[in-house]
């Protein structure tokens, strides 16, 4: 089994992470929950809608992508609807993004067999591993998105009714919710969107499911950089939001700083993330 281990950032600065927030859930977190998936929803709406003006072809096989504008325009977009966040914390997270060539070794990092370490991220405590790796071990080695799902929505169970803080089970909320996100956005059609953007792009006959052309999507390669994602965009948002940031959420109260931006961070990370993967499974695919 392949380890999949990120080193980032240093990890002293991301300890206001873990502090304990103003957070005020519902008693059965529905009403956190709905919100988080409607946002997750409307970010991966919103990458793929960014998509054209970011992706430009370099020759047959590779395309440069411009995470910087395409997370630009995903922030702004959720900016104002779904939570509140001043310039100075969005420029901050956005030194956190640059240009990609794909599909160079991204899709290298995520095949067959493997294991994330949620660990050498720092976003989470030891409190909130001990529940959320086992998860993410499982999902990881389910390449049937339905089953995902399902086990995703067991498992915000387990969390709501675990011992953690309230504060602590959103954070966890916010990452499952992804995953949730990500099944309902595939069963809706997305990958065959970001294929006929691609397919123009790249001067292809427009194609309309994964079967046409030779092309194939490894859903699970793809789900495993989109929880790269995030936690890389939860790292790179608590740092934003440490560094003086502010972002408000509606439903949850003012929440200042490392946690708040963090949550926002990663459903965007989440989504570029899941986005990159399928752009990289379909050029390694289509064709060959």
């Amino acid at each position: 089994m392949k380890k999949l281990v990120v080193f980032l950032m240093p990890l002293v600065l991301l300890t206001s992470c873990k502090k304990e927030q103003g957070v005020s859930p519902t008693a059965n977190f529905e009403k956190e929950i709905e919100f988080l998936k409607e946002m997750n929803i409307s970010s991966l709406n919103l990458v793929v809608s960014s998509l054209g003006d970011a992706i430009s072809r370099i020759d047959k096989d590779k395309v440069n992508l411009s995470q910087r504008r395409l997370i630009k325009e995903t922030a702004l977009g959720l900016n104002g609807r779904y939570f509140n966040a001043d310039e100075k914390t969005i420029v901050n997270f956005l030194n956190n993004y640059g240009e990609l060539i794909l599909p160079g070794s991204f899709n290298k990092k995520y095949k067959d067999e493997y294991f994330i370490d949620l660990s050498t991220f720092d976003v989470y405590n030891e409190r909130q591993l001990v529940l959320l790796q086992p998860f993410i071990d499982n999902i990881m080695n389910e390449s049937d998105m339905n089953k995902v799902k399902s086990e995703a929505i067991a498992f915000q169970l387990s969390v709501i009714n675990s011992t953690l803080s309230n504060n602590e089970k959103v954070q966890i909320l916010s990452l499952t919710t992804c995953i949730i996100s990500f099944v309902e956005f595939i069963e809706g059609g997305g990958i065959e969107k970001v294929q006929e953007i691609l397919a123009e792009e790249m001067e292809a006959k427009p194609f309309s499911n994964g079967r046409n052309m030779g092309c194939s999507v490894n859903t699970r390669s793809v789900l495993a950089g989109a929880v790269v994602g995030f936690m890389q965009g939860a790292i790179g948002g608590c740092y934003a939001g440490a560094a003086g940031g502010t972002v408000t959420f509606p439903i949850v109260g003012t929440v200042t700083g490392c946690v708040s931006a963090g949550m926002v961070g990663g459903a965007i990370g989440f989504a570029t993330g899941a986005v990159t993967g399928i752009i990289t499974e379909l050029i390694t695919s289509c064709g060959r």
